[in-house]
């Protein structure tokens, strides 16, 4: 199966996509007539668009459902070859939870009126907060070991 989807993966995603898009193409222009007789209030309740979102909603789910296993698969059959890629996740983990712990819960004056609107508690803003200060400082740690490395090149 790998091999196969090797070889052969990219063309027949391509192919599956040109096949979903002829299939919504062909039902859209088909009812085109009927939907544009519609009146403007009634069109929001037509049907036609209802494969295109469900291909595209179905395809989007299977790629991450295979995106994870195939991942998954790859991590199980070559533990060792994965271990710099898994100390990696475990680091970046490690920071989140540093940052994450170190955040506020309060919800500022100057965010309350958005998170009333938008429903968010305090939890949610340690999170989101947490995310941001990890997000930061992977940013900051790249551009440091970019330059490290853009000098140590330099007196190579």
């Amino acid at each position: 199966m790998y091999q196969f989807l090797n070889k052969y993966g990219q063309t027949a995603a391509f192919g599956l996509g040109v096949l979903v898009i002829l299939i919504f193409l062909g039902s859209v222009f088909g009812g085109l007539e009927d939907f544009n007789s519609l009146g403007e209030d009634n069109q929001g309740q037509t049907s036609i668009f209802d494969f295109g979102l469900k291909a595209t909603m179905a395809l989007t789910v299977i790629c991450f459902v295979l995106l994870v296993g195939f991942g998954l698969f790859q991590i199980v059959t070559d533990l060792k070859g994965s271990m710099k890629g898994l100390i990696s996740f475990g680091l970046v983990a490690v920071i989140f939870l540093i940052a994450w712990k170190t955040s506020d819960a309060t919800i500022t004056p100057a965010i309350a009126n958005a998170a009333k609107e938008f429903n968010v508690t305090g939890g949610q803003v340690q999170f989101i907060s947490g995310s941001l200060k990890t997000g930061l400082f992977m940013s900051v740690a790249a551009l440091a070991l970019l330059f490290l490395a853009e000098i140590r090149n330099f007196f190579k």
